[in-house]
């Protein structure tokens, strides 16, 4: 952990297995950190902070926390999420995926969770106190190829997704709709991130292409 005006970590943390993932909460206070066996929540200022221990079988990689800090979701090594509402550590399963998630985004309010991994956008809803817990994932943008980036528009509800043939789509929630941003021909697109205003959108893909798109713009 790096203090303010410090060249050099003020501690550190050790750990029982290798790190897959690693996610801050929305005020950058509580930090959450997952590996072989569950996940770890500790308050990355304290050096001696305790620590809260979620346990679940198997590997976890990527993790991300809910803006209102109510639930830690991480990917799985076999595909599918597991979910942790918190602080009373309901188990949470999310499944039907064709490949390892490696990219989550919320909505603007944390009412709604994208991942990659699949055919389509697959979307779970967390409205509610438990959030997904008896509810169905929405599913957006199918396509022949994997979705392996996506991102929320920070301002409105606009989803950005990229796909494993290299191209970009911009997806609606209300009315499901949708709007070519990149055609397919390239590899894969592995970054994907919106302006902070929301007004400009920026992709990356493996081969080294790249690209903008000035929200203005658009018809």
């Amino acid at each position: 952990m790096w203090k303010s005006g410090h060249r050099q970590p003020s501690h550190r943390y050790a750990f029982a297995s290798t790190i897959g993932g690693i996610a801050f909460d929305a005020k950058g206070k509580r930090l959450a950190v997952t590996g072989y066996g569950g996940a770890t929540l500790l308050y990355a200022s304290a050096a001696d902070s305790p620590r809260t221990t979620l346990d679940w079988r198997g590997s976890h990689l990527q993790c991300t926390l809910s803006p209102d800090g109510a639930f830690l979701v991480s990917a799985m090594q076999e595909t599918g999420l597991h979910g942790w509402k918190l602080p009373d550590k309901t188990d949470l399963a999310m499944s039907g995926y064709q490949a390892k998630t490696k990219s989550f985004s919320w909505s603007k309010r944390g009412k709604w969770l994208a991942t990659s991994g699949h055919f389509s956008v697959v979307i779970w809803p967390f409205q509610g106190k438990n959030g997904p817990m008896g509810g169905r994932a929405v599913t957006l943008g199918a396509s022949s190829a994997l979705v392996t980036r996506v991102a929320f528009n920070p301002q409105i509800d606009v989803l950005a997704a990229g796909y494993a043939d290299g191209s970009v789509n911009l997806l609606r929630l209300d009315d499901e709709g949708f709007a070519p941003v990149e055609i397919a021909g390239g590899s894969a697109i592995s970054a994907l991130s919106w302006r902070d205003d929301g007004a400009v959108l920026a992709w990356g893909a493996e081969d080294g292409r790249a690209g903008l798109l000035d929200m203005a713009r658009l018809p």
